[in-house]
């Protein structure tokens, strides 16, 4: 019997939500939608899946799961299924995968279950939602010990005024022990600059350095029960599988503590503890969530931050912010990736204030968005006025 069918024969068994036994039409909802509806829809995201019914990596469906819940890149799909079928197929086979496992086994993995450790993770929104701003946040909730929905929750709602609730002491303690690196990814940024490479020295030689991320992972190696951080702003930017080269399969959570290799240059073992967490931004007006490099999708978790109008407290801001989404996030237009972020609007006090950002900050990104349609520039210029 296939995992399929045994799969058919445990739901069958198995009582919902109403303490009912499932039905036949449920559990034929349920296959079709691991065998055929969720593949597919990771294909036209240019994730190459089989059914699903053929996995039996936890973390793996841990992952869909969560990218199907508030926040991630598949939660709009899950809400448009009636009753949210697929998070609950996900999750039902999820369980029925931990009963074909023996008990000592379903011990262990329960314990990653229930304290799940998403290291890798991505925000990505339009500009000016506060990315930059909330990667903080994530750290500073990681080190004071959050629970991981609460922190997800916390940043996809982004219902927070930027003077609360960010534990500046916390990320300052961080930055001051030297446990967070920061770096911008760009076209030209190398394997070399990341990873390790040759780069002349002061006397003119060529010497074999070591690049950010060797760096940082070499601190977590020595420093296992303290938390690292590395940000890399611009993700998208840069070409991932030419920056991380073979590292690219090690930062992956099941890989991390267990897998090395060897350095091509340096010739040293290299591996990554889960004590690293790497945290990315990513415009979406820079490129589609749906077109990154299958490379990032497989590997982080990611988190889609709004813009939120409630952070907006002058009133003609707040009015102008309503007014210019509405048009740019139509669907006879950009769309809501392209949407104005909070950020532009939040520090303004007065008209005076107001009239600087809608010259400097807004029209410029406007003309950006618009500059290959005459007509539709006209229109948005005329709601900034």
């Amino acid at each position: 019997m296939n995992n399929k069918e045994k799969f058919r024969e445990y739901l069958k068994q198995t009582k919902n939500t109403h303490d009912n036994f499932f039905q036949d039409d449920r559990i034929n909802t349920f296959i079709r939608i691991l065998d055929i509806d969720l593949p597919k829809k990771l294909v036209s995201l240019g994730e190459d899946t089989a059914s699903l019914l053929l996995i039996e990596d936890f973390l793996y469906l841990r992952n869909l799961k969560t990218r199907c819940l508030k926040g991630g890149d598949l939660h709009e799909w899950n809400i448009s299924i009636s009753s949210m079928e697929p998070s609950s197929a996900l999750l039902n086979y999820h369980n029925f995968l931990y009963n074909k496992l023996n008990d000592t086994n379903v011990l262990e993995l329960m314990d990653k279950e229930n304290n799940p450790k998403n290291t890798n993770i991505i925000l990505y929104g339009a500009p000016g939602v506060g990315k930059t701003h909330n990667y903080q946040r994530i750290i500073s909730m990681i080190e004071n010990e959050k629970n991981e929905k609460d922190i997800f929750n916390t940043i996809t709602d982004n219902k927070s005024n930027e003077a609360v609730e960010l534990d500046s002491g916390t990320f300052k303690k961080i930055k001051n022990e030297k446990r967070v690196e920061f770096v911008t990814f760009h076209q030209s940024y190398s394997y070399e600059d990341f990873i390790e490479g040759y780069r002349p020295s002061e006397n003119g030689d060529i010497k074999l350095k070591n690049g950010v991320f060797k760096n940082i992972v070499d601190e977590a190696l020595k420093q296992e029960t303290k938390n690292f951080y590395i940000v890399i702003d611009e993700i998208n930017r840069g070409n991932i599988s030419k920056i991380f080269g073979e590292l690219i399969t090690l930062i992956e959570e099941d890989k991390r503590d267990k897998y090395e290799v060897t350095l091509p240059y340096s010739k040293e073992s290299f591996k990554i503890l889960s004590n690293l967490y790497i945290i990315a931004t990513m415009n979406s007006t820079d490129k589609s969530i749906a077109t990154i490099d299958i490379a990032l999708r497989r590997r982080f978790t990611f988190l889609k931050m709004k813009p939120n109008l409630a952070l907006v407290e002058d009133d003609n801001a707040r009015d102008l912010m309503k007014k210019l989404n509405e048009y740019i996030g139509s669907k006879d237009n950009l769309g809501e990736d392209y949407m104005l972020g909070h950020s532009y609007f939040m520090k303004v006090n007065n008209d005076k204030d107001l009239e600087f950002i809608k010259e400097y900050k807004i029209k410029p990104l406007l003309e950006e968005y618009f500059y290959s349609d005459d007509v539709k520039l006209n229109e948005v210029l005329e709601i900034l006025k």
